[in-house]
């Protein structure tokens, strides 16, 4: 037809109106109210029937890389066959958005019920049998404690990176571990080089200290590794939660649509001897 497009197994996810200046991703209606809403200036419906139905145009002048990856890699996902979007989601976890969105349900064992001291939480590896429970634990979070600062789309957004399938991808590819007590997970953080990931807290656990004493755990085993420093990127409803403890930075990110905050924090040495072990 006179222009470029961008195919996936046969089908156009996106074209491009260079003399004009526009590009066009094919969203479902639901991404693009979420994207025009919070970037107006970069993303428009194109008008007409194929707007309603979630043709965007990407305003190429505005744009810059985050916004245009991450619609491009929505439309990407949205007609990419199964076993690719599987091999790409398994390959490139900090991309993500991973795999189908699985029904919450709330851990079967019960958490303890007292909310005093965290000294019988125990923070260690977790299990590739626990993948499932970990994913209900951080979906539930997502959909009760992020949803003060996000939109249903984003959460949803948000939820597809933490399927059951994709947590047992992340326990192949880097350290995950849990706090758990009396049988119940209450929270999971992780640790990969120079960098946390995916840090949750059970809502019915929060302010017990446990999001604190998890991160605590995977920096001192980043200091006893010798790694100098710790990066994570964190959501707008936990940015305070990570300022007190230390990490700073005001790096906005959007990815997927959902905007984020880059945080970081050198590891100064500590004189105690003997850190967590990696269990």
């Amino acid at each position: 037809m006179g222009r470029p497009d961008f195919r996936i197994g046969g089908r156009i996810f996106a074209t491009l109106w260079e003399a004009l200046g526009l590009a066009m991703a094919k969203l479902a209606p639901e991404q693009q109210e979420m994207l025009c809403a919070a970037k107006p200036a970069i993303f428009a419906p194109v008008p007409g029937r194929w707007g309603r139905r979630g043709a965007t145009h990407i305003r190429l002048a505005k744009a810059d890389e985050a916004a245009l990856r991450s619609a491009l890699t929505m439309a990407w996902k949205r007609l990419a066959p199964k076993p690719l979007l599987a091999a790409f989601d398994g390959a490139a976890p900090a991309v993500t958005p991973q795999a189908s969105r699985p029904v919450t349900r709330r851990p079967s064992r019960p958490a303890p019920t007292s909310r005093g001291s965290t000294s019988a939480i125990r923070v260690r590896r977790a299990r590739l049998d626990e993948a499932p429970a970990i994913s209900r634990l951080i979906i539930g979070t997502l959909r009760q404690s992020n949803a003060q600062d996000y939109g249903p789309a984003a959460i949803e957004t948000m939820a597809e990176d933490f399927s059951a399938n994709n947590i047992a991808a992340h326990l192949r590819e880097r350290r995950v571990y849990v706090a758990a007590s009396a049988g119940a997970i209450l929270g999971t953080i992780s640790l990969a080089p120079e960098r946390i990931h995916s840090v949750f807290v059970d809502p019915s656990q929060q302010g017990r200290g446990i999001g604190v004493k998890m991160v605590r755990f995977v920096e001192a085993l980043a200091r006893r590794e010798g790694q100098q420093r710790l990066a994570l990127t964190s959501s707008l409803t936990a940015v305070g939660f990570y300022r007190k403890l230390g990490y700073e930075g005001a790096e906005r990110r959007l990815r997927h649509g959902v905007e984020t905050i880059l945080v970081s924090k050198e590891l100064l040495p500590r004189a105690k001897p003997n850190g967590p072990r990696d269990e």
